[in-house]
């Protein structure tokens, strides 16, 4: 069962996450509602980055972001994050979001997209 008013706030969350990547010059953002295929979380957010310097550019400033706005994220201080620690792929896991970063070669090879084509995607901007 879905909790609305938690979807919600995590769909507000999202968006802003979304925003944050597209003003940091991330590429071919991405947010999917998944809730319907899936009990691990809410949304996916994906998005290209240009480089791994990008990349953990990016991964680093999500917490300032969260601090920043606490209310989106219920007071949490950081995301759990996965404990690979990929050049090319980072997964932070905020609970209802899961936000995947990637370098253009990693997106392509697991083409996120086409494994979860039933999602709706949403707009963020």
């Amino acid at each position: 069962m879905i909790d609305t008013e938690n979807k919600l706030n995590a769909r507000k969350a999202a968006k802003e996450i979304s925003k944050l990547l597209y003003k940091r010059k991330c590429e071919k953002i991405v947010l999917m509602d998944v809730s319907k295929l899936t009990g691990i979380c809410y949304y996916f957010i994906i998005a290209t980055l240009t480089s791994t310097t990008h990349l953990t550019s990016i991964v680093n400033e999500i917490p300032d972001f969260m601090e920043e706005n606490p209310e989106l994220f219920n007071n949490k201080k950081k995301p759990f994050r996965n404990e690979t620690k990929s050049p090319n792929w980072n997964v932070l896991d905020f609970g209802s979001i899961i936000v995947h970063l990637m370098t253009e070669q990693v997106r392509e090879f697991y083409d996120l997209e086409r494994i979860w084509f039933k999602a709706r995607l949403l707009k963020f901007k």
